[in-house]
Order: C-alpha cells, then structure tokens, then sequence
C-alpha cells in the first residue's frame, strides 16, 4: 500500500504492474474505502443482512453490517446465497418497492403516488407518519391498482 501513495505513476499503470484494478488503486489513493465483507462467511453475511428490521434501507444494513451496499440488496431478494439458510424469510422484489405514496391508504394532497413526504397513512399508522418513506414491513399496505 506504501507502494501505491508514494508511487508517482499513473493508476494506470500501478494497477497494471501489481495485477490489480485501478478502482483498487484509486481507492488507496483517495482514501475512500468500501465495506470489507471478504473475511465473512456466506453464512455470516446472510444472517447479518437477514437479521435486520425489514423496513431498514440498504445504506443503513450496509453501515451496520460491514457489508457492500449491492451485495446486501442482493442477499435481501434472494438472488445472492439463495441456498444459505434458506430458513430466514428474503424479501420479494415488490415488497422492496413498497412506499408509502403508492399504497391505497396514503392521502396526498398531490394526488395519488405523489410525495411521501407530505402525506398521511389513513389508517393512522405511526410509523407512517415517522418515516414516512417505504413501506416494507407494513401489514396493511395494499398497492393501488392501477388500469
């Protein structure tokens, strides 16, 4: 790593010379370091990923686990490690779509799927009203049907 800050070549051609990418290269360089899961089993990075409250984002699993944000959403849906511990329920890919704004209990004075933000759950769920962001772990979240 030494090798790579006080090497005047271009990242180029570092990365060619030690057999690496150069995103590795620049990354060193920079200082910007991305979630170092490589250490965690498969087991490991399922259970981290699986265990956590269904309506957290994927940038809040990724800070709290050690684990890329990407691999993360993949794990979540099911399509990374499908057979690890298949007994820990993954999410479908509409249920990580659900917001608050497209479903039927959502009052918007913009309309239907109009802001999250300035609306309110007509069935008086707090959390709604808290967060009002995603709706994934919402029990009584009905999609709009659309024409």
């Amino acid at each position: 790593m030494a090798e790579i800050l006080s090497s005047t070549e271009t990242g180029v051609a570092i990365a060619n010379r030690l057999g690496i990418h150069r995103a590795t290269v620049m990354r060193i360089r920079t200082g910007k370091r991305h979630a170092d899961d490589s250490r965690l089993t498969p087991e490991e990075m399922v259970r981290r990923v699986l265990s956590r409250p269904p309506d957290w984002s994927l940038s809040q699993i990724a800070a709290a686990t050690g684990i890329e944000r990407e691999k993360a959403r993949r794990i979540r849906l099911g399509i990374r490690y499908p057979d690890v511990l298949p007994e820990l329920p993954r999410m479908t890919l509409e249920e990580s779509r659900r917001r608050c704004a497209n479903c039927v209990q959502w009052e918007d004075p913009a309309g239907p799927g109009g802001s999250d933000r300035y609306g309110s759950c007509k069935l008086g769920i707090p959390e709604a009203t808290e967060t009002q962001t995603w709706a994934r772990g919402c029990s009584a979240y009905m999609a709009a049907k659309t024409p």
